[in-house]
């Protein structure tokens, strides 16, 4: 242990000789680390030589740019620290893990690494299980890269000389810029035009991948980061001003019929999509038998959804809310805009019918913040992976959908008033990439449909013989995504001019009983009409409000950043979308921040008898 002591105290003293023997070479290190930091970023999460050699050719503007944004970090955290291997430690180690999570994100599910997935990081074991994990060659060598300019700054030990209030007042300044750049709408933009990166808004994944081939992924973050607030602050200006109109909440007339209070099963199955609109993989019919069946019992349709390969919560927003993504800007995990209240959802809507309300998902109760934030949303019970009252068991990586159905059979069974129950599967999920089972991942993923089919059939039997009217919807949240290394959408000629096709998924609505199913549109709608139609199917009463968006599925079926044709923006849709998310709730017909209130009120009131 004295040996040890000995040379590291050895190793200390070279290493305070060496800052000021080798001064020039330390801060030649430093001064050319900035430049290291950003190559060796975007070398690692491009991970293809030819892909890098391009972006540095091709774009030095955006280069340069990243270089300049990283040197404002790096330098005012050194001046302020004044001791340069920590500035390279944080900076170097901050930047390689946000590539790492770049490459194993896009790798796995398509989409590209954003500030706001810091937020999910709480769940990194529930993310792992999803992407497809490879160390490779140009990962290792990048951190090697990493670890050998840190391992030099480390020895050469290179500090900041002169007065330190000095040093810190200009540091905090370089900082300051940095922050500050990230707020100054308008001008942060221009200058990211200045330096040639892409701005163009983009709404879907091919044109989204479009724009990060361009930008590569410092500038791809930088930019998305500073391009939502202006829409946000622009959507908070209409909201405070907006005056609903009397055409924006025109009478609907309902259907004439019996409200009978069925039971209301709505089924949203991950990833499953119907492959046979792609004639040229020649798709059997097998695979999906007793969907169709099921659609040609009841009503099949069409539906817009909105996202493609992943962010299952958008279409689960829209399922819940009966509100368009679009009205948030499509924004990647609504959930996280709500305020902290209880939210007008369908779920609330069934509530107060007199319904007995129940959200399923069998997989982690904290991923998304679903435990917390569905509290909220009007289900009296949540049931996650650890809360079923039935046995549970996998199908390949996650829980079988037959599980969930039996536990909806089981509910149906035990419940005394008309059940709501909204679930949302996983056993479709990624990833599909098992080489060592001898399939492509598309056939991976079909044996997986047929098995969801399979369960689906099974389930549909059984409602058959429950003795109370029960109506069920059944749609898939996406298409699924697949490795850059299948390449199965590019093969099919699929991108951001074509695409529309993979945001239509068919729908299902199927009764054991005799359902109004004719006053469903035989037109695509988009995903947030679904709940409307439903109610309108079972003769519901509506509110003004409901009535209204129902009504106005007539004249603007698809309201949607990913329809096949441009749709004009929608004021009312809009506005009644901020209202119900982030504001006070004004043009609901139930605010639902008054119960909120309500209860609050009610637990202060019995804090202070308690005490």
């Amino acid at each position: 242990m004295k040996r040890v002591r000995k040379y590291l105290r050895r190793f200390q003293n070279a290493r305070k000789q060496n800052t000021t023997r080798h001064r020039r070479a330390g801060m030649v290190l430093l001064a050319l680390f900035p430049l290291f930091a950003v190559l060796i970023t975007e070398c690692n999460q491009a991970q293809h030589l030819g892909d890098f050699i391009d972006f540095v050719v091709q774009r030095p503007g955006i280069l340069a740019f990243d270089v300049l944004l990283v040197s404002l970090f790096f330098w005012g955290f050194t001046l302020l620290v004044r001791r340069g291997w920590i500035s390279v430690f944080l900076t170097a180690g901050t930047l390689y893990a946000f590539s790492c999570v770049e490459f194993f994100k896009c790798s796995t599910s398509g989409t590209h690494f954003l500030l706001s997935d810091l937020v999910m990081t709480a769940n990194a074991s529930d993310i792992a299980k999803f992407a497809y994990i490879k160390i490779t060659w140009p990962l290792a060598l990048c951190l090697l890269a990493v670890l050998l300019y840190f391992g030099a700054v480390f020895w050469l030990n290179p500090k900041i000389g002169g007065r330190w209030y000095v040093s810190a007042g200009v540091g905090a300044v370089m900082l300051g810029l940095f922050v500050g750049f990230f707020f100054m709408s308008g001008v942060n933009t221009a200058i990211l035009r200045t330096f040639g990166v892409d701005v163009e808004t983009s709404y879907n994944t091919f044109k989204t991948n479009e724009k990060f081939a361009h930008n590569q992924m410092i500038a791809n973050v930088v930019e998305n980061a500073v391009s939502k607030a202006p829409g946000k602050k622009e959507r908070a200006g209409d909201y405070e001003t907006y005056d609903v109109q009397p055409q924006d909440v025109s009478s609907y007339k309902q259907s004439a019929g019996d409200f009978v209070r069925p039971n209301v099963i709505m089924i949203m199955n991950e990833s499953f999509a119907d492959f046979r609109i792609f004639e040229q993989l020649g798709i059997s019919d097998e695979v999906y038998q007793n969907f169709d069946r099921i659609g040609s019992e009841g009503y099949k349709g069409t539906t817009v959804v909105p996202t493609f390969g992943g962010f299952t919560v958008k279409t689960e927003f829209e399922l819940n809310f009966g509100l368009p993504m679009r009205g948030l800007k499509d924004e990647p995990t609504p959930q996280k805009l709500l305020k902290d209240r209880e939210q007008d959802t369908f779920a609330y809507f069934y509530k107060d019918l007199g319904y007995e309300t129940s959200y399923i998902h069998p997989f982690s109760a904290t991923f998304y913040g679903r435990n917390q934030t569905y509290s909220r949303f009007g289900y009296d019970n949540l049931v996650f992976e650890g809360d079923f009252t039935v046995p549970t068991y996998d199908y390949n990586a996650y829980i079988d959908d037959d599980v969930v159905y039996t536990q909806i059979e089981r509910m149906l069974r035990e419940q005394d008033k008309p059940a709501y129950i909204y679930t949302t599967t996983m056993q479709n999920h990624q990833p599909y990439k098992f080489p060592e089972t001898g399939m492509t991942e598309l056939e991976y993923y079909l044996s997986e449909v047929q098995h969801s089919d399979q369960a689906l059939g099974r389930f549909i039997e059984s409602i058959k013989k429950l003795d109370e009217p029960t109506i069920v919807f059944f749609v898939g949240d996406h298409f699924p995504f697949f490795s850059a290394e299948d390449d199965l959408y590019e093969s099919l000629g699929i991108s951001s001019e074509n695409c529309a096709k993979l945001y239509q998924q068919s729908y299902l609505v199927w009764a054991n009983y005799d359902a109004d199913l004719n006053v469903i549109p035989q037109k695509p709608i988009s995903a947030f009409y679904i709940p409307y139609v439903l109610a309108d199917v079972i003769h519901a009463p509506l509110d003004p409000v409901r009535s209204a968006v129902l009504g106005l599925m007539q004249t603007t079926p698809v309201y949607s950043y990913n329809a096949s044709q441009p749709v004009p923006e929608n004021q009312y849709l809009n506005m009644l979308t901020y209202d119900i998310v982030e504001g006070d709730q004004r043009l609901t017909a139930t605010p639902r921040h008054r119960e909120t209130e309500q209860k609050e009120k009610t637990q202060q009131e019995t804090d202070d008898d308690d005490s």
